[in-house]
């Protein structure tokens, strides 16, 4: 992962990353998480996948997923 001020970037594979910024919307601060692609060498631009959100509700979103990470490492995924 590669932190950049306060923005991160995680590779998701050859051609495109997952960048997490804070944004802004309708004076409301956000944090966007969203999928770039490489449009030209060193190049990336923004899809239209990813999610911006409010930070309250990205916690509860980080909760549901430390619950559901805890669950798939100690039992292998299963239901």
């Amino acid at each position: 992962m590669v932190h950049v001020s306060e923005a991160a970037e995680i590779r998701k594979n050859e051609t495109e990353i997952v960048c997490i910024e804070p944004a802004n919307f309708r004076g409301k601060n956000m944090i966007d998480v969203r999928v770039w692609y490489e449009a030209e060498p060193g190049v990336h631009k923004p899809t239209k996948k990813g999610l911006c959100l409010q930070p309250q509700t990205w916690r509860e979103v980080v909760d549901a997923m430390e619950d559901l990470l805890r669950n798939a490492e100690s039992d292998g995924g299963s239901e």
